[in-house]
């Protein structure tokens, strides 16, 4: 019975060992947990660069109507003149400056489709034929035209139909209206900054009104 006294003392000894070993498993899981759930929780880093990328006011183009861009044809005003002109006509009736459009060729664009862009969202497109006209039907048309290339046209949907320049005069008479490529997309520009415009006032346009 000498013995029991040290038996007893092994006996605790070993039964506070193994509660110290389940509780450093307990923190060393504890720990590993909060750890992972740390690296859950860390947003994903912000490629600075490519948010620098992105224009605040663009306007996609496809291949077919980049020389409408510098040359409209027939003495008229260019697309990029008519992009400045409503652009500007715009911010003198808002009371602030609009960014200026960055146009450019784009990969995934039609060739003769255009997209206008603001932050990186497409907010309008369409569809215009470089070297023909479109006449759009009114509440005047009566007789239709016969031959052409039928649509809707790309800002207000009504139906329209694309002919040769030189049946102009003939659907006018026949009561259409009758616009040029490049007078399209600038329209639908008007259409895009009423709609629009507002997503395009930065802090610095703000202080300004």
């Amino acid at each position: 019975m000498a013995h029991l006294p040290f038996l007893l003392f092994g006996a605790v000894m070993i039964g506070v060992a193994l509660r110290l070993r389940a509780q450093n498993r307990r923190t060393t899981v504890t720990e590993t947990t909060a750890e992972a759930q740390q690296q859950t929780q860390e947003p994903a880093a912000v490629d600075a660069a490519a948010v620098q990328r992105i224009d605040p006011f663009g306007l996609e183009v496809g291949f077919a109507l980049v020389p409408l861009l510098n040359d409209a044809g027939a003495g008229k005003p260019t697309l990029l003149a008519r992009l400045t002109a409503v652009r500007q006509q715009y911010s003198r009736r808002m009371g602030f400056v609009v960014p200026n459009i960055h146009v450019r060729d784009a990969e995934g664009v039609r060739p003769q489709e255009y997209r206008f862009t603001v932050r990186g969202a497409v907010v309008g497109r369409g569809e215009v034929a470089a070297n023909a006209m479109l006449a759009i039907e009114t509440a005047e048309v009566g007789e239709k035209l016969a031959k052409g290339r039928r649509v809707r046209d790309p800002i207000y949907g009504h139906d329209a139909v694309w002919i040769s320049p030189d049946r102009v005069q003939e659907a006018e008479a026949l009561g259409y209206t009758v616009a040029d490529p490049a007078g399209v997309v600038a329209t639908h520009l008007g259409f895009v900054l009423e709609r629009y415009g507002w997503e395009l006032i930065g802090r610095a346009e703000a202080d300004e009104l």
